[in-house]
């Protein structure tokens, strides 16, 4: 590059502001497998999916949805754990009850947008 070429930011991007960034909950989108710090209920939850509509879903019973935002992030999970999580409740749709569970759902449509591999159950051979 010379000097009389500069590199050009598109000016259409806003830069978020340090106050932006010291109140965002997660730089990134929380994921399966992710323990994260629900404010309002003050409960700690373990996430079945990833992050999806700014909505994040929690394991256990009955179904608990919320907006991310009102999750922070205590223990990131890893890669593997991300798709185990997600492979375990692909697999879970076993009869009409699992298949209502819109986490069940949320993990095929995930694991499908990756085109990753997951055996169901019933397809076992």
């Amino acid at each position: 590059m010379n000097q009389n070429q500069t590199k050009s930011k598109p000016n259409n991007i806003k830069q978020p502001t340090n106050k932006e960034l010291d109140t965002t909950p997660c730089s990134r989108s929380f994921r399966a497998g992710d323990t994260v710090h629900h404010t309002p209920s003050g409960e700690d939850w373990l996430l079945a999916t990833d992050e999806e509509n700014g909505k994040v879903q929690a394991c256990g019973w009955p179904e608990s949805m919320d907006d991310a935002k009102d999750c922070k992030i205590l223990e990131p999970a890893s890669d593997s754990e991300r798709m185990d999580m997600l492979k375990k409740w692909a697999a879970e749709g076993k009869g009409y009850e699992h298949e209502r569970d819109s986490r069940t759902r949320a993990a095929r449509r995930q694991l499908s947008s990756e085109n990753a591999e997951v055996m169901y159950p019933e397809t076992k051979p």
